[in-house]
């Protein structure tokens, strides 16, 4: 478990892993004791409008179950290092959604594709078949994809 204390009563949690976000997520003080259940997301931050209003607000369909959303900043530091901080400013939304098993047919995608190019951050985090896996995805709080005619 990687979980760093700051001075400031904060926590870093290096979600990384063969099914995590691949972030640095900076948490409240209370993080320590519910780290083992960090993909409950709503507990650490401000959670964002309801699940089902995701895709209609941002003019995409996600290939999978939502399973969390959450408020926070993004931010890459000066090491290249993907952070996303539940503490800060609500200025990016990020959602996590489930896909894959048995006698499933969804695999994580994004649709349409081309707006996987205007995503702050977009993992796809699959088993080495991949049948299972948890997509990742990072944008702007009121970003909304705009379909242009050549798409269609």
């Amino acid at each position: 478990m990687d979980l760093l204390k700051l001075n400031n009563e904060q926590y870093l949690f290096r979600h990384y892993g063969k099914y995590k976000s691949g972030l640095v997520l900076v948490l409240p003080e209370n993080a320590k004791d519910f780290v083992n259940n960090f993909d409950a997301f709503d507990y650490f931050g401000s959670v964002s409008d309801k699940i089902e209003n995701i895709e209609e607000k941002t003019n995409i369909q996600m290939d999978g179950k939502i399973v969390y959303t959450v408020n926070g900043e993004y931010r890459i530091n000066k090491k290249g290092t993907k952070i996303f901080d539940c503490t800060r400013n609500q200025t990016h939304t990020l959602v996590c959604f489930s896909w894959g098993g048995a006698f499933n047919k969804t695999r994580g995608w994004i649709f349409p594709e081309e707006a996987e190019e205007e995503l702050s951050y977009f993992k796809r985090a699959s088993s080495n078949g991949g049948g299972i896996g948890n997509t990742y995805i990072v944008f702007p709080i009121g970003w909304n994809f705009e379909i242009k005619e050549n798409m269609i």
